[in-house]
């Protein structure tokens, strides 16, 4: 029997609860979630890695942790399963990909109450209503290419050590 949670808060408590109520011994615990951390511009474009780092600062201000994804091994570790194995995998949307801008611009339009609330970014700074056309256009003229964030994975077993 397996079991997959999406985890957004690094809690290892929450995590050994739930493996030992749903699964059997000798069971596999599936987490999958992203690092937002590995996202960037190759080259550099300003506006998308400004765009990036509002997003990763009001994860944070939210209390989530935006890089979970690549901390999941060690909160399944601290669980107490065993055996851990982990994957990532990263998507790099070229210059002229309409959904790079549109995913990005989408993501910072969802957090910008938070990311004007917490003082990350004035609402000028973003200018939600054009930052998908402005970073679509910067990306082009870089000939950039977006990485988007990492979906992560780590998987581990039930064993008799967990179970008290």
């Amino acid at each position: 029997m397996a079991m997959t949670l999406e985890v957004t808060f690094a809690d290892a408590g929450v995590l050994k609860h739930a493996a030992e109520t749903q699964l059997a011994r000798g069971g596999l615990f599936v987490a999958v979630d992203f690092d937002i951390g590995a996202s960037r511009t190759e080259p550099h474009v300003q506006l998308a890695d400004d765009a990036l780092s509002w997003v990763m600062q009001a994860f944070t201000a939210a209390g989530a942790s935006p890089r979970i994804g690549a901390r999941l091994a060690m909160i399944l570790g601290a669980a107490g399963l065993q055996d851990v194995a982990t994957f990532g995998v990263q998507s790099y949307a070229p210059p002229h990909d309409p959904a790079a801008a549109a995913l990005l611009a989408a993501v910072v339009r969802s957090l910008a109450p938070t990311i004007t609330a917490r003082g990350i970014a004035t609402a000028e700074q973003i200018g939600i209503e054009t930052l998908e056309q402005r970073i679509a256009d910067e990306l082009k003229q870089a000939d950039a290419v977006l990485l988007l964030p990492t979906v992560a994975g780590a998987w581990g077993l039930l064993t008799d050590k967990l179970r008290r």
